[in-house]
């Protein structure tokens, strides 16, 4: 009964028909191989797109600027002036605030600022002297 309905089942001593081949198309093989490379290409593209934005997100956080330094500054003098700090943790908060500043000033880029060349001054000769204003000419 079953193996009229169901050919994989065969009668004892006999051999199951072989089910035709199932036909390979090469074409679609090769789109979804390029479907697929394009997809991790351009994941990759906004992995590294993210990855960039949060590096310069964190490196805004990290590096404080000088108008929050100065801003910093002015809340610890109001402190100070309120009483809530005392002198010395007023002069270390400002000697800790001053060293950063400062290294911010000296890690200015030097290829920025204007190069300056000038040629050593001409000194004229003394008046009455015998040295001559200009040097000898050779042939």
């Amino acid at each position: 009964m079953f193996a009229e309905t169901d050919p994989a089942i065969a009668e004892p001593g006999t051999i199951a028909p072989v089910p035709a081949p199932v036909p390979i198309n090469i074409a679609q093989g090769r789109i979804d191989l390029i479907t697929t490379i394009g997809i991790a290409f351009v994941a990759l593209i906004v992995a590294a797109l993210l990855l960039k934005i949060a590096t310069r997100y964190r490196r805004q956080i990290d590096e404080p600027d000088e108008c929050n330094a100065s801003v910093s500054m002015s809340s610890f003098r109001e402190m100070y002036d309120n009483g809530e700090i005392t002198q010395d943790e007023y002069d270390r908060l400002r000697d800790k605030f001053a060293a950063k500043i400062k290294g911010e000033v000296g890690k200015a880029n030097p290829s920025k600022l204007p190069r300056i060349t000038a040629k050593p001054p001409v000194v004229p000769p003394p008046v009455g002297s015998d040295v001559p204003s200009s040097p000898p000419e050779t042939e």
